[in-house]
């Protein structure tokens, strides 16, 4: 029996193009979520904070959600976006609150209270316990330390580690652009008290004069790329801050970072899988794409089979070797507005309008509930990614292109001279020779 390896195969090939395209579609919704969620921020934070904790816990685990935040919008670091100009209002406007706040609670110790004055006219137990509550009931609602003032930047999303040491050391020299977050000369509380703890747990773990070591660790990296000017920067860093400050502090921070980054990353990896799942589930129920009706389809339609192995081959010219998400978001306009001007109709009807108005006005738009199943089938393969696809679309070609040849090799050979297959005789001896194609011209037919 003459198996279609060739045409099973075209199938499968029509099918991871239209995957392809759909799953570029599924990865910029994607990576637009995870942009507008601020993923990669959040997971980063989440760690770093983790990490101050490991370096001191007792003294800084009551900072390190605030130095966290802080150190991630550190100007080298962060980032402006479109949302920074709103979170440069809400942080002056916090600020504002704060020096209102410190202005009542002057105003409040100003002027005392007549009860007040006359108790300081009769200095009785009773008049100064009563101060105490004047001056207790004069301080703000909202403790000054508990507004933490940051930067108007957004927070990034990439931290080395020689930049973590330094920014450490920056901030607990009283230094940098952390000091003052808003640029109006004068430093937070909040950020005071995250700087005297994050001082006093470097001095228990090594570095005395967090200042003294910030100045040797900068004339350190000006030495190193003296030196050695074909290193990159972070080697120039790194290695100036493990020869300036050798301490427990720069031991923890080593051993720990790697291992918290890497968690970080399976954290975030592990959101973008969701969102992945989530938004094939979207296309899939929103452009109703069957692929059980797909598959059918190509099965028994060569003309469009045959259209979408072309379709393939040119989308496999005009694609990079190896698939990268950022290349394939970029490229997802490009592919679904080729796929809209092609003459294909490489995707199943979205909607079917029905005959009847059994079920309303929106009867006749509403999908055909048989198609469920090859729905969720769907929604099953645009979960496994655009990189899956792209693999096996590329693999499918080559496949197929070598199928492709063999079948026209086989072609060949039959349609050569002399190529048919020789039939039994009833005479004894060696077979005679092939006539050929034109057959035998001395045959008379005559037997005996």
């Amino acid at each position: 029996m003459d198996f279609p390896v060739l045409k099973y195969v075209d199938i499968l090939i029509g099918l991871a193009l239209v995957m392809v395209l759909l799953s570029t579609v599924v990865l910029a919704m994607t990576q637009t979520l995870l942009a507008w969620a601020f993923a990669r921020s959040r997971h980063l934070r989440r760690g770093l904070e983790g990490l101050i904790n490991q370096l001191e816990p007792e003294t800084l685990r009551p900072h390190s959600p605030y130095l966290s935040r802080l150190l991630l919008r550190h100007p080298l670091i962060g980032q402006w976006t479109m949302f920074s100009y709103l979170r440069d209002v809400r942080e002056r406007w916090k600020l504002k609150r704060l020096h209102t706040a410190f202005a009542d609670h002057s105003d409040e110790k100003a002027t005392p209270t007549r009860a007040a004055a006359d108790d300081r006219k009769a200095p009785t137990t009773a008049g100064r316990d009563q101060e105490a509550t004047v001056v207790a009931e004069a301080q703000p609602r909202v403790p000054p330390a508990d507004i933490k003032i940051l930067p108007a930047l957004s927070a990034g999303s990439v931290l080395q580690r020689e930049e973590l040491a330094y920014l450490l050391i920056e901030l607990a020299a009283g230094e940098g652009p952390l000091m003052d977050p808003m640029a109006t000369g004068v430093t937070p509380v909040s950020v005071a008290a995250a700087r005297h703890a994050l001082a006093g747990a470097l001095k228990r773990s090594g570095i005395e004069d967090p200042a003294a070591t910030l100045r040797a660790v900068r004339a350190k990296v000006v030495e190193n790329e003296r030196a050695q000017p074909d290193l990159p920067a972070s080697r120039w860093r790194s290695n100036a801050i493990a020869d300036c400050a050798p301490c427990d502090f720069v031991a923890k921070l080593h051993a720990s970072f790697d291992n918290t980054m890497a968690r970080v990353t399976d954290a975030f990896s592990g959101e973008s899988r969701l969102w992945v799942v989530a938004a094939s589930l979207l296309v899939a129920v929103g452009l109703q794409f069957d692929t059980f009706a797909l598959v059918q389809r190509l099965s028994v339609n060569d003309s469009d089979r045959a259209a979408f192995v072309a379709t393939a081959l040119d989308f496999q010219r005009q694609s990079p070797d190896a698939p990268n998400a950022d290349a394939l978001q970029r490229e997802a306009g490009e592919s679904i507005a080729s796929l809209g001007q092609s003459s294909l109709d490489l995707l199943p009807v979205i909607v079917t309008p029905r005959p009847g108005d059994s079920l309303g006005p929106f009867g006749p738009y509403l999908p055909d509930w048989k198609s469920v199943p090859g729905v969720l089938f769907s929604w099953v393969l645009l979960s496994l990614g655009a990189p899956f696809w792209f693999d096996a679309l590329k693999n499918l070609l080559k496949l197929r292109s070598v199928l492709a040849k063999q079948d026209e090799k086989d072609r060949e050979t039959r349609q050569a001279p002399g190529s048919s297959e020789p039939k039994a005789t009833l005479t004894a001896g060696p077979p005679a020779p092939d006539p050929g194609e034109a057959g035998d011209l001395n045959a008379t037919g005559v037997v005996g």
